[in-house]
C-alpha cells in the first residue's frame, strides 16, 4: 500500500497500529518476539504522518522510573521515543527491527463529517450506546490531527454538540516534517544511525528537541470551530477548522445498560425551597 492511501486510510477511520520483530542479531533483541503498538494518536502533514503510542510505556533507569512514548513515521528510516516532558528525543533506525509493518483496521465508522452529512441524531446514539469515539480534524494550518474523544457534550435541547480530545503532549517538530528532515540532516543524526557498525543494542542518540512540546487538547464545535489547548489558556476566540469526522468504534460486543430506577425529586425540592424561604 502506498503512503498517500494508507494516509487516506486514516483520515477516513482506520486506526494504525505497528507489528514489529526486533532483529535478534542484537542481543538485548533475544529471543526473537513479536511486538506492536496501537498508535492512536496521528499527525498527518502533507505526505507525511507520526503515529504516536498512548504514553504509558513504562522505564526504569537506576533509582528512577517514569512513563515515555513512541513515534513511528513514513519519514525514511527514523523512529524516537521521549519521555512524558517530550522535550529530549533517543533517536533510532528501524534497522533495529528485523521486520517493521504498518497495519491498518476499519474499526470505526464514520458518524458526522462537516463537509459531508452533519446527523447529530447518530453521534447521540453513540454517546447513548458508550461508544468509544475519536476524531480527524484539519486544522487552521491545514494539518490532519487523529485523536481519541475524552468527553463528548451532547445538548438535548438544541440539538447542538461539542467535544474534547484526550491530552497529549509531543514534540512540536512531528507537525513541520520540513524542519525534523532538515534538523536530523543537519546534526549527522541520520548518517550516524545509518552506520554499518553497530552497538550491541544498534544505534540510539539522544537530542535535544527544538522549541515548547506541542498541547494536542482541542475543545471542538459543530459550528466549525475549535479551540486548541493554547486559545483557551489564554482566553482567545476559537479557530475555524477546515474539515472534521468524527468516528465511532463498532460493535462486535455484547451492550446491557444498568438502568437504576427513577427517583423521586419532590423531598429534595422541597428541601431547597424551604431553605430559600428562610435565607
Amino acid at each position: 500500500m502506498k503512503d498517500s492511501e494508507l494516509i487516506e486510510h486514516l483520515i477516513n477511520g482506520y486506526s494504525l497500529h505497528t507489528v514489529m520483530v526486533p532483529d535478534p542479531f542484537f542481543p538485548k533483541n533475544r529471543p526473537e518476539h513479536l511486538e506492536s503498538y496501537s498508535l492512536n494518536n496521528v499527525v498527518i502533514n502533507g505526505k507525511y504522518f507520526w503515529g504516536m503510542s498512548g504514553g504509558g510505556h513504562f522505564f526504569c533507569q537506576g533509582n528512577q522510573f517514569g512513563n515515555s512514548r513512541f513515534y513511528y513515521s513514513n519519514i525514511n528510516r527514523i523512529f524516537f521515543t521521549t519521555d512524558s516532558n517530550a522535550t529530549l528525543a533517543v533517536m533510532m533506525d528501524k534497522c533495529r527491527y528485523k521486520e517493521h509493518n504498518w497495519q491498518i483496521k476499519g474499526d470505526y465508522e464514520l458518524l458526522w463529517k462537516w463537509s459531508g452529512e452533519r446527523n447529530n441524531q447518530r453521534l447521540k446514539d453513540a454517546i447513548n450506546q458508550s461508544r468509544k469515539l475519536k476524531i480527524a480534524i484539519l486544522d487552521s494550518e491545514g494539518i490532519w490531527n487523529i485523536h481519541d474523544v475524552e468527553l463528548c457534550y451532547y445538548s438535548i435541547e438544541d440539538d447542538t454538540f461539542s467535544l474534547t480530545t484526550s491530552y497529549l503532549s509531543y514534540p512540536v517538530i512531528c507537525r513541520y516534517p520540513d524542519i525534523f528532515i532538515q534538523q536530523v540532516e543537519q546534526t549527522g543524526i541520520k548518517s550516524y544511525l545509518e552506520e554499518e557498525t553497530v552497538s550491541d543494542s544498534g544505534h540510539a542518540i539522544s537530542m535535544a528537541l527544538e522549541g515548547q512540546p506541542f498541547i494536542a487538547a482541542m475543545h471542538i464545535y459543530d459550528n466549525g470551530t475549535f479551540k486548541s489547548a493554547y486559545d483557551q489558556l489564554n482566553q482567545r476566540d476559537g479557530q475555524a477548522y477546515k474539515d472534521l469526522r468524527i468516528f465511532a468504534a463498532k460493535q462486535t460486543c455484547d451492550i446491557r445498560s444498568l438502568k437504576k430506577p427513577s427517583y423521586d425529586h419532590s423531598e429534595r425540592e422541597k428541601f431547597f425551597l424551604n431553605n430559600q424561604k428562610h435565607s
